[in-house]
């Protein structure tokens, strides 16, 4: 399960999402981070996942690619 972190404003409501599909929501402190680790109920299949993570106004603040590789058998 993958933990996403960055910057945004001070104390801003942050939506995360893989694609379309939002994974959840998160608060940046007074400094500006915040930290979000994807649900275990919401497990991710293997591939190319492109998550990214707007304001309450839809504004972009970041963009991640991650790619989730099954490990060998």
């Amino acid at each position: 399960t993958p933990t996403l972190t960055g910057t945004a404003g001070k104390y801003e409501n942050l939506y995360i999402y893989d694609g379309l599909v939002l994974l959840g929501a998160t608060t940046s402190d007074g400094t500006g981070a915040w930290t979000f680790t994807v649900p275990s109920n919401m497990p991710l299949v293997n591939g190319v996942h492109s998550f990214t993570v707007k304001d309450i106004n839809f504004n972009l603040i970041h963009y991640f690619y991650i790619i989730m590789l099954k490990s060998p058998d």
